[in-house]
């Protein structure tokens, strides 16, 4: 498999960046000879201050309910949309590594996907040549999740500058006004955050090499305080030598241990003294293997391209003993604005289908980091169950904080239980391929049988004797506007619905137990899916989809739940 992507040109946008990760960190490089860009991130640096709003004592499902059955439109917003608008909780940008050389004309970028290593080319053009002046290598360390840069060029034709996000200062705090008419995809800028101003430190260690010469080391850090109980920083270690300039970097927090910064500074000078060479060889270990465990070959080579280019952004984004990939993945937006969508937890389509593949690409390890989550968050599941929906069982928020906090948005979806279903499938899918009975369960049927307790305990009867919910939606059609609340049941809600005890049923007779008579009854108390005379499979029981739509969850029943 040799498959690379390649930019002749400066790339001069951070969404256009070479990416580079590890399931913990991950680097956006990207820009010009002047100022080669190392955009850093971490998944798990957030600000997880408490959603504002979300602790009224009115944030719950039954007022929801009210609320839409009476169309009031502009309270539903104002209850439910207002906490998505405030600046946190968010993911934060980590900070950024700049390489500054003072010669070259633009940058070419080169990414191996089998090696997972980029290669930029500093390049001068005289007349009708092009000549290389510099080289800068770079990969996240597939096991020691460092950062490893090397720039072989004379170390005075360049430099290195370590700069910290541009926050606020807390004196500059002002109230935080929701403005309906005022929503963008990120909330603004990070001047919006405000926190102490971060802390730098430098240190230079020298030591005798083996053969008697003075090696130097230096280091040179930030810290960023977020709260009382949180901050991070990135500690970078630097080396050189005649043939080359090595730059490693962690990013770490104070969730690491007591001596969260130490450590990263004596790591870094262990890893330095084995040097650029020696720590790829593990790098390249890890990665041969993990391509050992599926390939593919089709006619159109875009295609088979596109196939290794997902999984390799998969395993940059998802590893075991990590958290899973949020919006962006290991990657957070570096424009000096907040996160697109706050870099959250999107369980309305997009966690979902995150981790569909992996289980036919033959990559479970780095899958089960989201199943690890989901199962680790129970609690925050149980407790949103009973206090937003005031139900028994699990829930988790359909868009949520890393600690499974409800953030707001468009409450038919944000708000919607039925995603917590299609979390669900997750565990089933994982059973179907291993065959593991002990996860079948000691996973698979707790979790679901837990999310069918706060299901049963929404569902209702109408006129015909159907089970309902008391308002349905199918994401995001029609967006906040009244005309989102469908008629119960919409095909999304149904087919989930339907998937839910059809599931439990089959999880019963595989482990010898008795199905719960209600779930059969209820089963059998769901309508069929309606088609319109076209033979078209609806939204709901009284609307059809008229025009694309960039989510098409009223087909759920055909992909991914196989019901029909």
């Amino acid at each position: 498999m040799k498959y690379r992507l390649k930019f002749e040109k400066s790339i001069t946008r951070w969404d256009e960046a070479i990416p580079l990760g590890n399931g913990r960190i991950g680097s956006l490089v990207w820009g010009g000879p002047s100022a080669l860009r190392f955009s850093l991130d971490r998944t798990d640096i957030w600000d997880r201050s408490t959603p504002m709003y979300t602790e009224r004592e009115d944030f719950t499902y039954a007022n929801l309910v009210k609320l839409a059955k009476d169309g009031k439109t502009g309270e539903i917003r104002e209850f439910f949309d207002a906490p998505y608008q405030c600046p946190t909780p968010t993911k934060l940008p980590s900070g950024k590594l700049i390489f500054c050389f003072s010669d070259g004309d633009h940058v070419c970028s080169e990414l191996d996907l089998e090696t997972a290593e980029a290669k930029f080319a500093i390049v001068s053009e005289k007349g009708t040549s092009i000549a290389e002046a510099a080289i800068v290598e770079s990969f996240c360390h597939a096991v020691t999740k460092t950062g490893m840069i090397r720039g072989s060029a004379s170390a005075d034709s360049f430099r290195v500058k370590l700069e910290h996000p541009d926050f606020g200062r807390p004196e500059e705090e002002e109230e935080q006004v929701y403005d309906p008419m005022h929503r963008e995809i990120s909330q603004g800028s990070l001047k919006k955050l405000h926190y102490p101003e971060a802390e730098s430190g430098m240190r230079t260690v020298s030591e005798m090499t083996e053969n008697g010469s003075l090696r130097k080391f230096q280091f040179f850090w930030f810290t960023q305080k977020v709260d009382a109980a949180f901050s991070y920083g990135i500690v970078v270690g630097k080396t050189e030598d005649r043939e080359s300039t090595e730059v490693f970097y962690r990013i770490v927090t104070s969730e690491d241990g007591d001596d969260w910064l130490q450590d990263a500074i004596d790591a870094l000078r262990s890893e330095l003294g084995d040097g650029y060479e020696k720590c790829r060889i593990a790098h390249r270990a890890w990665w041969t293997a993990y391509w050992k465990k599926s390939r593919i070959r089709v006619p159109d080579p875009m295609f088979e391209k596109q196939w290794y280019l997902t999984n390799y952004l998969f395993a940059s984004c998802s590893r075991k003993g990590e958290y899973p990939m949020p919006l962006q993945g290991v990657w957070t937006a570096d424009d000096g604005k907040l996160p697109p969508w706050k870099g959250d937890y999107h369980n309305d389509l997009n966690t979902q289908l995150s981790y569909t593949h992996f289980y036919k690409a033959n990559h479970l390890e780095e899958g089960e980091s989201f199943l690890d989550f989901l199962w680790a968050q129970k609690d925050a599941a149980k407790q949103f169950a009973e206090k937003f929906y005031q139900t028994k069982g699990i829930c988790l928020p359909g868009v949520m904080t890393i600690d499974g906090k409800p953030l707001g948005g468009w409450p038919m979806y944000s708000l919607s239980p039925t995603h917590q279903i299609w979390l669900c499938q997750s565990f089933d899918l994982y059973y179907r391929y291993t065959g593991d009975r002990t996860f079948l369960r000691e996973r698979a049927w707790i979790y679901f049988q837990e999310t069918e307790q706060c299901i049963r305990g929404l569902l209702q009867k109408n006129e015909v004797g159907d089970y309902v919910l008391p308002v349905s939606s199918s994401p995001e059609i029609h967006d906040d506007e009244a005309e989102a609340w469908l008629t119960p049941n919409s095909h999304y809600d149904l087919a989930l619905l339907r998937y839910l005890y059809q599931t439990l049923i089959r999880f019963a007779g595989e482990l010898g137990e008795c199905p719960k008579k209600e779930w059969e009854e209820i089963l059998s108390h769901l309508s069929e899916f309606s088609v319109n005379e076209r033979g078209v499979l609806m939204l709901s029981p009284d609307e059809s989809l008229e025009e694309s739509h960039r989510h098409l969850s009223n087909a759920l029943a055909i992909c991914p739940l196989h019901l029909y």
